[in-house]
């Protein structure tokens, strides 16, 4: 049957909750976008603006307004230039509300999704009860998060939808379109984020190394002050390539994916070792799957939730002593 044609009629419930799901969906990955593409440029400018001003100190002018002179001020100028909007990026527009936003979206869709599952199988919550009180419950459920984005402005979602989850979804199709498709998905990423730490690592190390280099020779020959620019350089763009590491947050989000596929993984296996399967027991696999997505959820806004945390002390004034505390 063509998936179009079985969805023409969904049941009104699940087109609701999807609806709202991919309105979620499509607000968090516009909000991701934003965070990515600003944190790696302010990373760019802070390297390219310290690049520019050791250049500046390079030109020793002659006579005022020689070509060196003007070179100097130049690059000069396109220091300031870059270091002052890598500062306005870092605190305007990569705001604690921007982090709030995508990844309170993100917690949105991805809570919306697993409460079709769940509904969709009578699961969970849904095990018991008559129709209506299960659909009763299920916006019940909903009003819990519209009220954790009610202050979020979101992205509607206009286009027409087809891909609407069937009410008489088999389990075969819930193991192959949510399961395996997720524990490929977080395979796929632990595996591209061990690889982004790697080459981000391995730049921090030749920064550093360069530094060391510099240094030595500098000591060495006595040209300690035309080095000494340029370990500054390195040292700025070894604290830019840490800081751009850390916000990304590489090193524990591989590690939640990387356990969350192995734990999926076992749940699945142990569910198509079964010799029989009745209904009961597709209900605990797909509330032990449901579950184990929900645990990967937590860990994920927790993990952004902590790095939040910390720019906001590193931004907060230290406590002197005898200072009020509030």
């Amino acid at each position: 049957m063509n998936p179009e044609e079985k969805n023409i009629v969904p049941n009104p419930v699940i087109a609701h909750f999807w609806r709202l799901f991919k309105t979620w969906d499509k607000t968090a990955i516009e909000g991701t976008s934003v965070y990515k593409k600003w944190n790696y440029r302010t990373m760019m400018f802070l390297i390219f603006g310290a690049f520019a001003g050791v250049m500046a100190s390079q030109f020793r002018p002659v006579t005022e307004f020689d070509a060196f002179d003007i070179a100097s001020r130049v690059f000069a100028v396109i220091s300031t230039l870059l270091i002052a909007a890598s500062s306005f990026a870092a605190s305007e527009i990569l705001t604690d509300e921007l982090e709030n936003n995508r990844t309170n979206s993100r917690s949105a869709a991805e809570t919306l999704k697993a409460e079709i599952y769940l509904y969709v199988f009578k699961t969970g919550p849904y095990d018991t009860g008559t129709d209506d009180e299960k659909d009763e419950l299920a916006f019940e459920r909903l009003e819990k998060v519209r009220q954790a984005t009610a202050e979020i402005p979101y992205l509607s979602f206009t286009d027409e939808i087809n891909d609407y989850p069937d009410e008489t979804m088999t389990i075969d199709s819930y193991i192959k379109e949510r399961v395996s498709d997720q524990i490929r998905w977080y395979e796929k990423k632990s595996k591209t984020f061990q690889q982004e730490l790697r080459k981000n690592k391995n730049r921090i190390y030749l920064f550093g190394f360069a530094g060391v280099v510099l240094g030595s020779i500098g000591a060495g020959t006595g040209y300690a002050e035309f080095t000494s620019v340029w370990i500054a350089f390195f040292t700025s763009a070894s604290g830019a390539l840490a800081a751009f590491v850390a916000t990304n947050r590489y090193q524990p989000l591989l590690i939640s994916y990387q356990k969350t596929a192995l734990r999926l993984s076992a749940i699945l296996a142990k569910f198509q070792k079964k010799a029989s399967v009745d209904n009961e027991s597709i209900k605990r696999f797909v509330a032990a799957c449901e579950e184990e997505f929900a645990r990967e959820r937590t860990e994920w806004i927790q993990i952004f939730s902590e790095d939040s945390k910390d720019k906001k002390s590193d931004k907060e004034p230290k406590k002197t002593k005898g200072s009020d505390k509030s």
